[in-house]
């Protein structure tokens, strides 16, 4: 998901490793380096949490619209570092934000929230 935390790892194809299957660092594509890619923003999370909702869905097939939102919410990670698209430059801070709204979606905690709360 984009932004990456600190500390994750993107799993993807790469044409470019070497032998021994490392890549050179080629950073993340912004002026900061600061973990942001150059592809984010709406166009970046609304197949994800359109994703996320279908597997929370899948497990609990008459969550209403608002228990969806509620249990992505309320289990987002927060992201607080980093400036999105130099078209708005909104900077990340604590809590939702304009940069990166609720934060990044973690289906495994949503899917404990629904058990927990929507039984």
């Amino acid at each position: 998901m984009l932004p990456v935390p600190p500390g994750c790892a993107l799993d993807v194809s790469e044409s470019r490793a070497q032998l021994d299957g490392r890549l050179p660092d080629p950073g993340d594509g912004t002026a900061e380096d600061d973990g942001w890619a150059l592809f984010s923003g709406t166009s970046a999370a609304a197949p994800q949490v359109a994703g996320a909702a279908a597997v929370l869905l899948g497990a609990r097939p008459g969550l209403t619209p608002a228990q969806v939102i509620e249990a992505l919410v309320e289990t987002a990670v927060d992201v607080t570092i980093g400036t999105n698209h130099p078209r708005f430059n909104r900077q990340a801070r604590f809590g939702p934000d304009e940069a990166t709204g609720a934060g990044l979606v973690n289906v495994d905690a949503a899917l404990s929230y629904v058990r927990d709360h929507f039984p």
